[in-house]
């Protein structure tokens, strides 16, 4: 193909024919802006398409990260009402005479199960935290996404955080002495 458009530019130098040899130049260079510009839009959408692919993936793993926390969260109630039904078991509401009715047996299958029950959840914020260090924020199109996560994971999960550490503060020092 080369030696084809050279043979083309040398006849036409040596026959003096100029205005077709400048016809043939220009001819030449919008060829090539052409192919330049191919390769741009190539590249573009390629890069849109690794993009959304990234976008995706970040996604995918949002969901399995809250679909985890989900499933911790139940988990975490489910623990707590059998820790509940075993404190009132132990603590009734009414008369102090149940307690005495208590079995040693129960009282340590209750005081175990209320023990089982006082685990805190910690939500799993590590793709949000690598989303938000690595710019993979700007990859989310949705506006409304974007504010329901930083209202759940920098506004709830903190809120939570701070009452959690507080329940385990008043678990610890204060029934955690009753209990034992």
């Amino acid at each position: 193909m080369i030696k084809f458009f050279r043979k083309i530019r040398q006849k036409t130098l040596t026959e003096n024919k100029f205005g077709k040899y400048l016809t043939y130049a220009i001819g030449e260079i919008i060829l090539v802006v052409i192919g330049i510009l191919i390769a741009l839009s190539i590249n573009n959408w390629n890069e849109d398409r690794q993009a959304t692919n990234l976008a995706n993936e970040n996604y995918l793993n949002l969901l399995t990260s809250l679909e985890q926390d989900s499933i911790t969260v139940q988990k975490t109630i489910e623990r707590n009402m059998i820790g509940l039904r075993a404190l009132r078991k132990i603590i009734p509401l009414k008369k102090n005479a149940e307690l005495l009715e208590l079995t040693e047996e129960n009282l340590n299958k209750y005081l175990m199960q209320f023990s089982y029950a006082a685990r805190s959840f910690i939500p799993k914020s590590g793709v949000y935290n690598l989303l938000t260090s690595n710019n993979g924020f700007d990859l989310i199109k949705s506006d409304k996404i974007k504010s329901l996560l930083i209202n759940l994971y920098d506004y709830q999960y903190k809120a939570y955080e701070d009452l959690d550490s507080q329940i385990d503060n008043k678990y610890h020092n204060q029934l955690g002495s009753i209990m034992r």
